[in-house]
């Protein structure tokens, strides 16, 4: 991608490492001179220097991103999945994270399905994965064979009806049942939602109750 060269998945995440800090170094201000095993600068220096704090935003969610984000990320975007999963992945990291002295935050990507009732949210959910078309589910598969974290095969049907497992998180159903799941969710550690916005009954009904909380 935009020139990379393309190498191993958990070694993408070490090459990130060392990235990110050589960008902390030289944001601190000065010059910065660095020797990795993917990276060397000499004399690195930011001009005109930054005015605001660096924020490190990363995605992934496998055992070597959740190393990269206990050392070196600010914040975690998770594909979607329901409680019992982001629960297991967001404590993983904080333990890994406090264990380093550091503090990470996590964002949550959902795709909202509300309607009236939850029964009738459940039947669009059921028709949407009725049509689905398995032939493109499975060459999807098949470019997706032996990923880590992301994108691994589940048996969950709802994560095949998007890229990113949105509707996996499940904010399916009534406007009050999708509030309390993303309480739930924010309960758990999730302070940042990635939503796709094109369910107007969402718009209307769910967002006003959740800025509410704030």
């Amino acid at each position: 991608m935009f020139g990379a060269q393309l190498i191993p998945h958990d070694e993408r995440y070490a090459r990130s490492r060392e990235f990110i800090e050589i960008l902390r170094a030289a944001w601190g201000g000065g010059e910065v001179t660095y020797r990795g095993a993917y990276y060397s600068v000499e004399g690195l220096q930011v001009e005109p220097a930054p005015f605001g704090p660096l924020t490190v935003f990363q995605g992934g969610q496998s055992d070597a991103a959740q190393e990269l984000a206990a050392g070196q990320s600010d914040w975690m975007f998770l594909n979607g999945g329901p409680p019992g999963k982001v629960k297991a992945i967001v404590e993983s990291v904080r333990a890994k994270a406090m264990a380093r002295g550091r503090t990470v935050r996590f964002a949550l990507y959902a795709i909202p399905l509300c309607r009236e009732t939850d029964g009738e949210a459940e039947e669009v959910v059921e028709t949407m994965v009725a049509n689905i078309d398995t032939e493109r589910v499975a060459r999807r598969r098949v470019r997706v064979a032996g990923a880590q974290g992301m994108w691994q095969e589940s048996p969950d049907r709802l994560t095949t009806l998007d890229s990113n497992e949105g509707f996996a998180s499940r904010l399916i159903g009534s406007p009050a049942t999708i509030e309390q799941r993303m309480l739930e969710f924010h309960n758990l550690g999730i302070d940042m939602f990635h939503l796709t916005l094109n369910d107007d009954r969402f718009v209307s009904e769910v967002l006003p109750r959740i800025q509410a909380h704030r």
